[in-house]
């Protein structure tokens, strides 16, 4: 299942609009906040459909205009207002996304991915840097010494790039990036466990 339906399924439009502040009635209908209304037009269920202005959608797309954001923010926002974990995992490495959305998705859940990596690799190097020249270099400092240019680059496609090169990045890089995000999953767990421990 996609992040875009997993999100969909779980939140309807209804409970986000009054999440966010709107006043539903009984009938789901509310004030249109995209058009000056002064009687509710906006019915809210599954998704929205304004009888006034003719807008309508999903509940992405409804968080994405309410809040003047992309839709991959709207499902960053959504997700963590409404507690809804979603994974990298789905459409095998190989795949295509859905859609231009699910493309636009990814790329904001691999840039946090990234930046979080890359701030471990600029301390991993620092930090882990042998003092000695006989000294054995320790495996994570390896790793930063290997991966710290490379994903520097990515992440400044990922900001900059256009669309076909976020396409690329996706198509060539996607599995790591599910293994990056895995690897500083386990070592943020394995420090908390050490601080529980201790």
């Amino acid at each position: 299942m996609s992040y875009f339906q997993t999100l969909k399924d779980s939140i309807t439009c209804k409970e986000a609009a009054e999440h966010y502040g709107l006043k539903v009635n009984a009938v789901g209908m509310a004030r249109c906040p995209f058009h000056s209304d002064h009687t509710p037009s906006l019915k809210l269920s599954q998704g929205f459909h304004c009888f006034g202005c003719g807008i309508q959608g999903d509940v992405i797309t409804f968080v994405s205009k309410l809040f003047g954001i992309s839709a991959g923010e709207a499902v960053q926002k959504l997700a963590s207002d409404f507690h809804v974990h979603i994974h990298l995992r789905g459409p095998p490495v190989d795949s295509v996304p859905d859609s231009e959305h699910e493309l636009e998705l990814w790329v904001c859940f691999a840039k946090e991915i990234l930046h979080r990596y890359y701030d471990r690799l600029v301390l991993w190097k620092q930090f882990l840097c042998p003092t000695v020249p006989e000294a054995p270099w320790h495996p994570l400092f390896v790793e930063a010494l290997q991966n710290q240019a490379t994903i520097r680059e990515l992440i400044h496609i990922l900001e900059f790039g256009s669309k076909q090169e976020h396409q690329e990045i996706y198509e060539y890089y996607r599995k790591m990036v599910i293994s990056i995000d895995r690897k500083t999953r386990t070592l943020e767990y394995s420090r908390n466990l050490s601080k529980t421990e201790s």
